[in-house]
């Protein structure tokens, strides 16, 4: 048989289908692609194009065909480089779109064998970078995508080739600021993402994934402003100001930054947006995005719905800390803190932000079980994490955290100050969600220190930041808890029960084992929340509501 070989013709058919790739018009490419294909039958240039077109059309089939004949056709033509090339495409495809692991580790052993030997630094780079992506992506192993990404950017050298450089550059930034490296990170993928908005990554594929590394790394130390900054930045990459098209995954990225700054609606569409993406031709981040779905669910109040999706992730270091969040909030204070050493034990890899929530988690639970000790040293932590990121966000959840001990340990004051910067932060940070919790702990504060009239208008402006966000709760407490358990948590009711009995602080402290300033704490927040102005009232009052 013979070789597929390039005709006179073909040259002008493949450069209009160049021209309608690089404008992302996908139906055009893939026309052209066919329409060289029926003058030159089996032309791998022309399938190579065709494959590309029916990826992002969702025709995963017809592009896995077109890019196994493709290398069959380099193969009979004698051209190694070419083959390998498509060699390691496939072997990525396969672990993204199908996540068939068996036969991406085939193909990257055939591109090996193909690549390896030859004189081209471009190939054996692209190579890597594949190589890279799967590391990061179904091995988890940041260490190994490091030093595979390291390999590609002097191939990428050698070869002038931009737009590998600036992808090798960007996903080594990212390992890095997940490994705590975020200044240097930050560094390369700034430089990164600054040769996508010059133009010099004319592949808008992967100017798209540049662009999703960047804001997966904003993401993980929760660096909105950065983020919106290379959002902006990078709109011309989408045809309607949206960065994010092509990538299923960036939207994912993007979703989790709309949650943060209230904009539900956003995210949910965001999310929509990505599963169907995912559903076609990424499945390998199915369970990331079921982790992020429970994480708006949980935001928005619907604590069934999040439990549930975390039930079916329930190995994963993130369903571990969904369902410690609700478990607390639902008063049950040993399922969360069983949940959060579960989550402890499996978080290699967690993003800052995550990391940082389980801990501000553990410090209530600390405070909660009157352990005070295990509270200060929590903050700690929390705080030497915050120095080492340096994000608003991450700062005010270490100022909360700190405000809300310093109170508990006798200083109300101090930990009203600190509460009210943690405040601040979110606020800058545009996290109305986050500074809706932080009003809320400054309330209960208030109400200890037996500034009432502060603290309800405390609790007042909480209520309107959930309100207008939607959620369906103005506490940590959800609708189907207060339906079960009235406007009082288990604890609450714990406590109330025993003041009904007749105990005072320190009896009730002994009791539940519990500080007696935690004590306090509960008893304060039992008047506001049934607006009683004393203990006894409060015991008339919930006797009514049958709460005893």
């Amino acid at each position: 048989m013979t070789p597929p070989v390039l005709k006179t013709g073909d040259a002008a058919l493949l450069e209009r289908c160049d021209a309608s790739l690089d404008a992302l018009d996908w139906p055009a490419a893939a026309a052209t692609a066919r329409e060289c294909l029926e003058e030159s039958p089996g032309l791998p240039e022309a399938l190579e194009r065709l494959a590309r077109a029916s990826r992002w059309m969702d025709n995963l089939d017809e592009g896995f065909a077109a890019l196994e004949q493709a290398f069959a056709g380099y193969r009979e033509r004698g051209d190694d480089l070419a083959a390998g090339r498509v060699a390691s495409t496939l072997a990525f495809e396969n672990v993204i779109a199908r996540r068939e692991l068996a036969v991406a580790n085939g193909w990257f052993a055939r591109a090996h064998e193909l690549l390896d030997d030859q004189a081209d630094p471009g190939g054996w780079g692209w190579l890597r970078y594949r190589e890279a992506q799967m590391a990061r992506y179904v091995d988890h192993d940041l260490n190994n995508t490091l030093a595979l990404a390291l390999e590609a950017v002097p191939a990428a050298r050698e070869a002038d080739d931009v737009v590998l450089e600036a992808a090798a550059t960007a996903l080594i930034g990212l390992v890095q600021v997940c490994l705590g490296e975020v200044e240097q990170g930050m560094t390369k993928l700034d430089k990164a993402g600054t040769a996508v908005v010059s133009g010099e990554v004319t592949t808008r594929e992967v100017a798209g994934v540049i662009c999703c590394d960047v804001i997966f790394a904003c993401e993980h130390v929760r660096d909105s402003e950065r983020a919106h900054q290379w959002l902006r930045a990078a709109s011309k990459i989408g045809d309607d100001g949206d960065l994010t098209p092509l990538i299923g995954a960036c939207q994912m990225h993007y979703a989790t930054l709309l949650m943060w700054e209230g904009d539900w609606d956003g995210a949910e569409l965001a999310l929509n947006r990505a599963r169907n993406a995912f559903e076609v031709s990424g499945q390998a981040f199915m369970t990331e995005h079921a982790a992020r779905l429970a994480q708006l669910r949980t935001m928005q109040g619907r604590y069934d719905d999040a439990w549930a999706i975390c039930e079916a992730l329930s190995w994963t270091a993130a369903a571990k800390l969904g369902q410690a969040q609700i478990a607390f909030a639902r008063g049950d204070n040993d399922a969360a803190r069983d949940l959060l050493n579960g989550f402890f034990a499996s978080a290699d890899g967690v993003g800052c932000e995550r990391f940082a929530e389980a801990l501000s988690l553990r410090v209530s639970l600390a405070l909660d079980n009157g352990d005070r000790d295990e509270a200060t040293a929590t903050v700690q932590e929390l705080e030497e994490l915050a120095e080492s990121v340096q994000t608003s966000a991450l700062a005010a959840t270490a100022a909360l955290a700190r405000g809300r001990v310093t109170a508990d340990a006798g200083d109300p004051a101090s930990g009203r100050a600190q509460v009210e910067q943690a405040i601040g932060l979110w606020m800058g940070a545009r996290a109305p969600y986050d500074a809706a919790k932080a009003r809320l702990a400054l309330a209960d504060i208030l109400a200890t220190d037996g500034e009432v009239a502060l603290a309800e208008a405390e609790r007042a402006r909480a209520d309107a930041l959930f309100a207008e966000l939607g959620a369906k709760s103005d506490s940590a407490e959800l609708d189907v808890v207060i339906k079960k358990t009235g406007p009082l948590s288990t604890r609450e009711r714990e406590v109330l029960a025993l003041v009904a009995e007749g105990l005072g602080d320190d009896e009730i402290a002994e009791r539940l084992i519990l500080s007696p300033h935690t004590v306090h704490r509960h008893v304060a927040n039992i008047r506001l929340k049934l607006d009683q102005p004393t203990r006894a009232a409060a015991v008339a009052h919930a006797a009514k509501l049958g709460l005893l």
